[in-house]
C-alpha cells in the first residue's frame, strides 16, 4: 500500500475592502453588456481558492451562464483579455488610495518587477 502526503491548500486571498472599491470604479461596468449593475465574477472560483484581485465585472445572468458553459470564457476572451491587461493600473490606483495597503504582504504586486514570487512560492513561505 502507498501513502500520498497531503499538501496544505494556499490560503485564499480575501480583500473585501478591495471588492467594495473596485465596484466603485468608473470601469466597473460588465464587459459584456456595459451596464452597472455587475457582480464580481472571480477568474478563479471563490470554491477553488480564487482570489479576490483577479475579478472582472458581469452581471448576474452573464456570471451564472459563466459558470454553466465553459466555452463562455472562449466567446468573450477579447473583453476578457483587455479587462485583465488594465487591471494592474486598477491595483495601482488601489495601492494608492489605501494606506492598509502597504502592509499587506500577499498581494500578487506588492514586490517589486523582477522579484515577485508566483503563488506556489507564496504558499511555501506560508508553511
Amino acid at each position: 500500500m502507498t501513502s500520498a502526503m497531503l499538501l496544505p491548500k494556499c490560503p485564499r486571498e480575501r480583500d473585501p475592502k478591495y471588492l467594495r472599491w473596485i465596484k466603485q470604479q468608473p470601469e466597473w461596468r460588465c464587459l459584456v453588456t456595459g451596464r452597472d449593475d455587475a457582480v464580481a465574477c472571480h477568474l478563479r472560483s471563490v470554491g477553488a481558492g480564487g482570489s479576490d484581485y483577479w475579478v472582472f465585472p458581469l452581471i448576474q445572468p452573464l456570471h451564472d451562464e459563466s459558470h454553466r458553459r465553459p466555452e463562455f470564457f472562449y466567446r468573450y476572451k477579447t473583453v476578457l483579455a483587455e479587462w485583465f491587461y488594465g487591471l494592474p493600473v486598477l491595483h495601482g490606483r488601489f495601492r494608492a488610495a489605501c494606506k492598509h495597503w502597504l502592509a499587506l504582504t500577499h498581494y500578487p504586486f506588492a514586490e517589486p518587477l523582477g522579484g515577485r514570487l508566483d503563488r506556489r512560492d507564496r504558499c511555501q513561505r506560508a508553511l
